[in-house]
């Protein structure tokens, strides 16, 4: 395993392997980490973090959050496209 990736547990209680696309604070309390979904290309999954556990973020004031800097972070990697 490499820093680009992380072992986390699916629905069914596996282990697999996802790819961590951003790492972000909003405050020294609230670190987030953004990964591919590894059930879909497409997806990402969103999760604040301490120093021992995940905690899923799926809906809430917590999520627009997260959902805004994933899509400034979506928005600026197809500029970097277009500029190649």
């Amino acid at each position: 395993m490499d820093e680009d990736h992380i072992l986390v547990i699916n629905d069914q209680g596996e282990e697999v392997l996802a790819k961590i696309l951003l790492t972000f604070e909003v405050d020294s309390e609230h670190k987030y980490v953004i990964l591919q979904d590894p059930q879909s290309e497409d997806g990402a999954l969103a999760f604040r973090y301490d120093q021992d556990n995940l905690y899923e973020v799926e809906e809430g004031e917590e999520f627009d959050i997260v959902q805004e800097v994933y899509e400034a972070f979506e928005e600026e990697k197809e500029k970097e496209k277009k500029r190649s």
